[in-house]
């Protein structure tokens, strides 16, 4: 088993390469990326994947993995994913230089790369665990391009690179512990790591919920298929081949049921007494479902939602704007305590740097009353004195100085 090791002392000064070449310098294009692969989406097959992949001492995350790409797949995950990692690489960032904004170390910011790693962010917080591959260079000495190790190529237990998505053992790509062996830092290889190893990301969640989706989605179309046509009774006398004309027609007309009787016989009429709303049992469950993948992932349902009343979006619309500025706080810790150290090992002139969102110090600043303009607190404002409006402790005084005997 061979995977290409790198050296720092070899690569700096970084390889002259076109700003088109893409070829060569990953471990990724080494290992064998598995086959695609039916898995069962049941909720029996996920709770056994999952107790694999939190097997203490041999635990195994391949099958899991097949129900996570398939999970993916689903309208709306795919949809709230979308809406998450957009929001993150909409905002703005800047680099700064001993505390004062820097436009030159700005612009090394500027790239493809930084709106696939600020993506990555997301795909860890679904995943749990992710291995952002770098390994490109330009003329310049910059990174032209990063990517997410293969996820079947990595065995988080013992933090190996595995040829196959089988293998147990493979080359150790991390290791802090001098009683575990030689230290080995990840950033040597070009890797970074993001996440917990030990969890299963929000996609545990979100598959439980895409396979009840399935089934319900599965039982509409059979009761559609068994209730929503007509069935038909033919009263006739007919014998031999003029019968069978009559049964050919009835198959023609009812695929899903049909009597022949004699003109004597008795025949009761029998049909579903909800044909016309029965189909909402499942399309509940269904919208259901959605509820839940839009909270599990952005902590709100209704932003986008067909009727939803306005308070109801608001609220909506408030939660995602939490959400999204926790995914801007956590992403720039990542950026300074990870990526920052990550770029000056490989060169980027970056010392003494530290990124952030501006949004953030925005938000920092419309929630501290300390930092609004005088008379811009909604407590303390001579135009619009109802108490009503300001804070908890207002409103319960207002009540309680209330002269009303109700």
């Amino acid at each position: 088993m061979t995977l290409r090791f790198w050296n720092k002392k070899e690569i700096l000064p970084p390889p002259s390469t076109k700003s088109n070449d893409k070829k060569g310098s990953r471990n990724s294009d080494t290992v064998n990326l598995p086959q695609p692969n039916r898995v069962n989406m049941e909720l029996g097959t996920l709770r056994q994947y999952v107790l694999d992949a939190k097997d203490t001492q041999n635990p195994t995350w391949a099958d899991l993995y097949r129900m996570y790409e398939n999970t993916l797949t689903d309208p709306e995950v795919s949809t709230q994913r979308e809406i998450a990692v957009n929001k993150i690489k909409a905002e703005k960032f800047i680099i700064s230089k001993d505390g004062t904004d820097n436009e030159e170390f700005t612009a090394l910011f500027q790239k493809p790369w930084f709106d696939k790693f600020r993506e990555f962010l997301i795909d860890v917080e679904l995943w749990g665990y992710r291995l952002p591959e770098f390994g490109q260079f330009d003329a310049d000495g910059q990174f032209i391009d990063c990517q997410l190790f293969p996820v079947f190529n990595v065995y988080p237990h013992n933090k190996n690179l595995i040829i196959n998505a089988t293998d147990r053992q493979g080359i150790p790509y991390a290791n802090d512990d001098p009683e575990k062996g030689p230290l080995i830092n990840p950033y040597e290889l070009f890797l970074m790591e993001l996440g917990d190893k030990k969890s299963l990301g929000k996609l545990e969640k979100l598959t439980r919920e895409v396979i009840i989706k399935s089934f319900a989605r599965r039982d509409w179309n059979e009761h559609s298929e068994k209730w929503g046509q007509p069935r038909i009774v033919i009263k006739t006398d007919a014998e031999g081949t003029e019968l069978n004309k009559v049964e050919a027609g009835a198959k023609n007309f009812s695929r899903n049921g049909y009597a022949i009787v004699g003109t004597e016989d008795e025949v009761e009429k029998f049909e579903a007494q909800n044909n016309g709303t029965g189909y909402l049992i499942y399309d509940k469950n269904i919208d259901k479902c959605d509820q839940y993948i839009a909270k599990i992932i952005n902590g709100q349902y209704g932003t986008g939602a067909e009727k939803a009343f306005v308070g109801t979006a608001q609220v909506a619309e408030h939660i995602l704007d939490d959400f999204h500025s926790s995914r801007l706080r956590e992403a720039q810790n990542v950026i300074n305590y990870e990526l920052i150290p990550f770029l000056i090992y490989w060169g980027y002139p970056l010392e003494g740097c530290t990124g952030r969102f501006p949004a953030l110090d925005e938000r920092a600043q419309v929630q501290d009353p300390a930092n609004l303009p005088a008379g811009s607190d909604p407590n303390n404002d001579p135009n619009n004195p109802d108490p009503s409006k300001g804070t908890p402790q207002n409103r319960l005084l207002s009540k309680k100085k209330s002269n009303n005997p109700w």
